[in-house]
């Protein structure tokens, strides 16, 4: 029970941040202009 409290609470929440901050930087440097804000778009939208 103790492995279990120590992995959820003070090693989870590090590999979970590093996997987005790495993953987020990674989708930007390759897919820079993909990166689009829903609202312009819905905005735009006439009707």
């Amino acid at each position: 029970m103790h492995f279990l409290n120590m992995f959820f609470f003070d090693i989870y929440p590090y590999i979970a941040g590093s996997v987005f901050l790495i993953g987020s930087w990674l989708r930007y440097d390759y897919g820079q202009y993909t990166w689009r804000a829903a609202s312009s778009q819905m905005l735009d939208r006439k009707g």
